[in-house]
């Protein structure tokens, strides 16, 4: 009994040593031969690196992020770092507008990797990004005969924008200014702008640019306390053209994950391939989008241009044109997103030749010696002393008598 409990234990110390925890997890097999690490965020210092992630501190009502949501000013105090996680934390909290005759009522937190961490596909080459994350979510229960979903108005979401989305050749308002680490000058006001025109022009360098037409990567979405998340891609038709024309010249595709439990950590990742987009949940495989294919849910022709070089946005965001919020049942710490890990590899074509035998092979021989080692020991300490094994041949030839 004692030598199959160590074979087991021997057997399960290797199945964790080889398999993957991560979509994004360069393995020993034939499938990600290949892939190097470009960014491995697990967050486990006392603070975020700057050097890769600059926290959102911008006035939502006059700024096209969409991380902090139309009813939320992001401060830095909400984004920290805790047990091994990033946090962001959305809570009931004053806060005057630094740019208009403005009073908040709520706070957020949210993070970007735009001019410091860079994604850059190529023709040839395949990129996943996973980010694991515990989502902020409330309940849907009811409450005095009613229904009602306590975390209305969340909107976390891990998604990425073009950093080099080119510009229309407008010149935008000088005068009106993001703050805080995002320099970007901003060319609406919420208030007045159509709620359901997600395509307004985003300023890049001066310049009104064509963002999300030239190409957002939506890794995850979610909506209130919903048991489900959305992934989607927007694109433009004619990317070519520059031309920024809300909703005739924009397309995206999307699809939902059921049955999601929102209190437990999921990982969300997606692959960016050389003509194809695939969306995984878990490591499980969701859905795949093909270049230059017919979507059925639009008609339209998806314009997949995967060369252009991504930043990433992780936030929370907190009410906006999808979900009013409802902060009745707001816990007075505050709704909690938590992220595990950040993780981008990417393969090219010759990146085998460059495969580290030390990274790549040795943990697996050590765990492999071990491994014997324990069975050798499992071995002998299952043996019974020889006394044991053979009967006293003289108490047997006494006994016959």
């Amino acid at each position: 009994m004692r030598f199959l409990l160590l074979v087991t234990a021997v057997l399960s110390l290797a199945h964790l040593a080889f398999s993957a925890k991560s979509f994004c997890d360069i393995s020993y097999s034939d499938e990600t031969k290949g892939f190097v690490s470009l960014l491995n965020e697990e967050f486990n210092d006392v603070a975020l690196n700057r050097n890769i992630w600059t926290v959102i501190q911008s006035d939502e009502r006059l700024t096209y992020s969409f991380a902090c949501g139309r009813d939320a000013l992001c401060t830095n105090n909400n984004v920290y770092i805790e047990d091994g996680n990033l946090v962001f934390r959305t809570k009931k909290q004053e806060r005057q507008s630094p740019t208009k005759d403005f009073l908040y009522t709520h706070t957020t937190g949210g993070v970007h990797t735009r001019d410091k961490f860079t994604i850059e596909p190529t023709p040839e080459s395949i990129t996943r990004i996973c980010v694991r994350g515990k989502l902020p979510t409330g309940e849907i229960k009811e409450i005095d005969g009613a229904v009602v979903d306590t975390g209305k108005g969340l909107w976390p979401a891990y998604w990425t924008l073009a950093s080099n989305a080119r510009n229309t050749g407008k010149k935008v308002n000088d005068d009106l200014d993001s703050i805080g680490d995002d320099k970007r000058p901003v060319s609406f006001d919420y208030e007045t702008s159509p709620i359901g025109n997600l395509n307004i022009p985003v300023p890049v360098d001066g310049y009104t640019s064509c963002n999300p037409d030239e190409g957002e990567l939506d890794i995850m979405e979610h909506y209130d306390s919903r048991p489900s998340v959305e992934t989607t891609f927007h694109y433009q038709l004619d990317l070519d053209k520059g031309n920024c024309k809300f909703p005739d010249n924009h397309g995206s595709v999307y699809t939902t994950v059921q049955n999601v439990t929102l209190n437990e950590y999921h990982e969300y990742g997606v692959e960016i391939g050389p003509d194809y987009i695939s969306y995984y949940f878990d490591s499980k495989f969701q859905v795949k989008w093909i270049a230059n294919s017919t979507t059925s849910k639009s008609g339209k022709v998806m314009n997949l241009n995967n060369t252009s070089p991504h930043y990433l946005y992780l936030n929370t965001a907190y009410g906006g044109p999808v979900s009013p919020y409802d902060d009745k049942y707001m816990p007075e710490e505050g709704f909690l997103h938590r992220i595990d890990h950040v993780k981008v590899v990417q393969y090219k074509p010759g990146n085998e030749k460059r495969e580290d035998f030390v990274r790549d092979w040795l943990p697996g021989i050590l765990v492999l010696s071990m491994a014997a080692i324990a069975l050798v020991v499992a071995y002998l300490f299952s043996r019974k002393p020889q006394e044991e094994r053979e009967p006293n041949r003289e108490a047997l030839i006494n006994d016959s008598y």
